[in-house]
């Protein structure tokens, strides 16, 4: 979920990409990727079997890692880094948004109407 900081409110026009930890290899990218209550779609990504975890002989990490990325207009982009994903079960990453400062402008894509 993607809301400003204190004030829990959704934020609209948001680019949400997703990488991989190891390798930083992108994995999903979305230019709107979030409702108008500020979720995203469920997104798939790969993540190790859960048997991993069962075997104390096994040395390989039991969950995948995944680096999470958002950018709105007027907003700091913000990251979150090492997000765990296990197979099988649902990861909800919640992240704040800080509004950017007065006079710092970041001028969103496609949002420009010519007169």
């Amino acid at each position: 979920m993607l809301f400003k900081v204190m004030d829990a409110i959704p934020i609209p026009i948001r680019k949400l990409t997703i990488t991989t930890f190891e390798t930083c290899v992108v994995v999903y990218e979305n230019d709107d990727a979030f409702d108008l209550v500020g979720r995203s779609e469920i997104i798939e990504v790969d993540a190790p079997p859960q048997d991993l975890s069962l075997d104390p002989q096994v040395c390989a990490i039991p969950y995948g890692r995944y680096n999470i990325s958002v950018s709105s207009y007027g907003f700091q982009d913000a990251s979150v880094q090492g997000v765990s994903v296990f197979e099988g079960i649902t990861s909800i990453q919640n992240i704040e948004m800080i509004v950017r400062h007065e006079g710092v402008s970041k001028q969103p894509e496609g949002l420009l109407k010519e007169i």
